[in-house]
């Protein structure tokens, strides 16, 4: 039984995509100074998983609740959340943009599941109904939405996606070592915590 769960932990780790050191250094590199206020972390994390989404995927979506529950589990993951400009055109990044604008009133991870539980396009009623329901400032909500460095943000993400040659999301990078794209089949969260694990062995 054990040796069948090894088996299938390493047909799993081959299914995924490893990437040589330079571009995951790079991209691991970038992200070392990150703001603790965009950060989703446990008390005792010793790995990064980095995420890239975009909130109107509806493959992000579904595997929200299972990568989040796969980094509750372990109890030790630094969970790094990299949205995207959506590939609805008339988001521009308005998603992604609300949630590093609450991350500024200290509540990225409460807007973070917020939005990838509820997503709809993004509108003045939207974004007060948000605020109320998040007891953030609107005003101060909005003025920070229409800052350009938050764009800034977006094209450092997509920067750093494209550099692991990942076009797709869901992309989960762990421990800098192994990079899942969720394009078929979900994984279920023992799965993710079992690929958590591998990937500390790396």
């Amino acid at each position: 039984m054990v040796f069948r769960i090894f088996i299938g932990i390493v047909a799993l780790l081959c299914a995924y995509m490893a990437f040589d050191s330079a571009r995951i250094a790079w991209v691991v590199h970038s992200l070392s100074g990150q703001d603790d206020n965009i950060v989703i972390t446990s008390e005792s994390e010793n790995m990064d998983v980095i995420e890239f989404l975009d909130y109107a995927c509806k493959r992000c979506q579904d595997v929200h609740p299972i990568l989040t529950r796969a980094v509750e589990q372990d109890g030790q993951i630094r969970y790094i959340v990299l949205p995207l400009k959506s590939g609805a055109t008339e988001d521009d990044g308005k998603a992604a943009k609300l949630v590093y604008a609450a991350g500024r009133q200290g509540k990225f991870a409460e807007a973070h599941n917020q939005l990838i539980e509820n997503y709809r396009p993004i509108d003045s009623n939207y974004i007060s109904n948000f605020a109320l329901e998040l007891g953030l400032d609107t005003s101060k909500l909005e003025t920070d939405m229409a800052d350009p460095e938050l764009d800034k943000q977006l094209d450092k993400n997509y920067a750093r996606l494209e550099s692991l040659k990942g076009t797709v999301v869901p992309s989960i990078l762990v421990n800098g070592r192994v990079l899942l794209n969720v394009t078929h089949e979900m994984p279920d969260s023992a799965t993710l915590q079992s690929l958590f694990n591998r990937a500390r062995q790396l």
